[in-house]
């Protein structure tokens, strides 16, 4: 069984490595991790590995956000993160399928 997580990140810098470590020793293959302040994007990918995607909130994300079946849900709620996540996630999971996902999971930064 494939599992990966979705998550929206700010922030999270001094606590990201050691949250990919637990949740990759749960057995978690794949991990879709949404930059919400693009200026951190670099800070991040120093931690790429496999499994590891990165996506920054800039023009490209809010444009593929708009195809997604919540936009017209959530695209006057964008200045809320749980817009934004709700968003991620919904991008997320076509993606995650198409990688052979069989669960896919939202957790934030700050959740064991």
């Amino acid at each position: 069984m494939r599992i990966a997580l979705v998550c929206t990140l700010r922030r999270a810098q001094p606590v990201l490595a050691s949250w990919l470590r637990h949740h990759r020793s749960l057995g978690i293959s794949d991990f879709y991790l949404f930059v919400d302040d693009p200026a951190e994007l670099p800070q991040y990918q120093a931690l790429h590995a496999e499994g590891v995607h990165f996506y920054a909130r800039d023009e490209q994300l809010t444009a593929l956000w708009q195809t997604t079946p919540l936009w017209d849900f959530y695209k006057d709620y964008l200045d809320e993160v749980y817009a934004r996540q709700g968003l991620n996630v919904d991008l997320t999971m076509p993606l995650a399928r198409a990688a052979g996902v069989d669960w896919l999971v939202h957790l934030d930064i700050d959740e064991l």
